[in-house]
């Protein structure tokens, strides 16, 4: 079959235009048009560009072309970022009553104009200073307006082994600090934890035993004041 033969089918199969309700299209493009001009002005240029390259590669070709090869691969955007979107992707709330209590997982966290990303070292040291933070978590403006509000210095951080809490998040200082983020900025945060066997009502942990080496189980959650909390975990932490 040669190419005008297709463009000959295609045309004897296009419906007729009398059966076409006419004053029905033109109603719905001029309410179309008022809405998204833009939008459709760059659809229809994409699609005769690339109407375009179809055509000339049909024409251009000597012989079948071939399927693309799974593992190709794909092309790396490039250019300016897309704006991210409100509301972020939504995580998982939990809550615990502290040390040797259950963390338990409360569903899909309500929606917020922020995201956190925590990200952890591989593995610790339990020889390590204390005061070292274990990782990060930045938080990021997933909105579209600046974001401004109140927390605490850092994330709070509950350690668990299956399932039981045993290690609380260390205290913080009676203060709060603000955040400002412009649409897409982000601010880090250390990740902190003693690392050590908590006791219930006892807050001295760094005096308390070390935790036995293993993999254990992090959550973390960062608390805006009159407003919302991020959640992150369980994440794995190996402690040597």
């Amino acid at each position: 079959m040669t190419l005008r033969t297709r463009f000959d089918d295609l045309a004897a199969e296009a419906p007729d235009p009398r059966a076409l309700d006419l004053d029905r299209l033109r109603g719905r493009i001029v309410r179309r048009r008022r809405t998204r001009l833009a939008t459709a002005g760059a659809a229809v240029v994409l699609t005769a560009a690339a109407a375009s390259t179809a055509a000339a590669g049909l024409l251009d070709q000597d012989g079948p072309v071939a399927p693309p090869v799974a593992g190709d691969p794909s092309p790396t955007p490039t250019g300016a970022a897309t704006p991210p979107r409100w509301p972020a992707p939504l995580q998982e709330a939990f809550t615990t009553r502290g040390c040797g209590w259950m963390v338990k997982t409360l569903g899909p966290a309500p929606e917020a104009p922020l995201e956190m990303t925590v990200d952890l070292d591989d593995s610790v040291d339990l020889g390590r200073d204390w005061a070292e933070p274990i990782g990060t978590a930045t938080v990021t403006n997933v909105s579209e307006e600046p974001f401004t509000g109140a927390t605490g210095r850092f994330p709070e951080t509950f350690v668990a082994h299956d399932g039981s809490v045993v290690t609380e998040p260390a205290p913080q200082q009676a203060s709060l600090h603000g955040v400002v983020l412009a649409q897409g900025q982000s601010v880090t945060y250390p990740v902190h934890s003693f690392l050590r066997m908590c006791t219930p009502g006892d807050v001295t942990q760094p005096h308390h035993e070390p935790l036995e080496p293993g993999t254990y189980q992090v959550y973390v959650e960062l608390e805006f004041v009159d407003a919302f909390t991020l959640y992150s975990g369980p994440i794995d932490l190996v402690v040597e």
